[in-house]
């Protein structure tokens, strides 16, 4: 398959960095199923599998927050977000398990510059995220995701900030995520 690509392409990707090399040389088909042999198909990896799915999302009170479509994406070696707001927004996550840390991890990037790193695990049934960010001031929030199935159909999401270092916690998202179906 390298011979595809041009000549200056190879030592580019060289510097780059082997991982791209792997990519170029992997087959351009990503439409076959998991197999079970697949680096990607361990039990671990298939822990937030819950929240695949198409979502009406809404608050509390039952007003709508948005839409979201969450779908497996290389391989099913991740997760892809594609969340709508109710008001306009937009945002988009990648969520993968590595091996390496044992986590779970979020990248976060939104229509109004929001973005969010985050890491953590699933246990006693929740998927369990947090990370730090820091306002305009420079100060630190900690920010705590939660993920709870709760039935086939029905996923609440938590989401928490903290800006005392995770001794009092104030709740930012609180979104009841109800399957759609086609």
């Amino acid at each position: 398959m390298l011979d595809r690509f041009p000549s200056w392409v190879l030592p580019l990707l060289a510097l780059l960095g082997s991982p791209l090399i792997s990519l170029a040389e992997t087959s351009s088909e990503t439409s076959a199923p998991l197999s079970l042999d697949s680096p990607c198909a361990s039990p671990e990896r298939r822990q937030f599998d819950f929240w695949i799915g198409d979502w009406r999302v809404e608050l509390p009170d039952g007003s709508l927050a948005g839409t979201n479509r969450i779908t497996p994406t290389l391989d099913g070696c991740g997760l892809e977000e594609h969340w709508m707001g109710a008001r306009g927004m937009t945002g988009r996550s990648f969520n993968y398990f590595d091996p390496s840390d044992q986590q779970w991890h979020q990248t976060w990037i939104d229509s109004r510059g929001g973005a969010l790193l985050l890491a953590g695990r699933f246990d006693a049934g929740e998927m369990r995220l947090s990370g730090a960010t820091r306002t305009a001031t420079g100060a630190e929030v900690i920010n705590r995701i939660t993920w709870t199935p709760q039935g086939p159909d029905l996923v609440r999401q938590v989401w928490e900030t903290s800006t005392d270092r995770g001794t009092t916690w104030s709740v930012v998202f609180d979104g009841r995520y109800n399957r759609v179906r086609s």
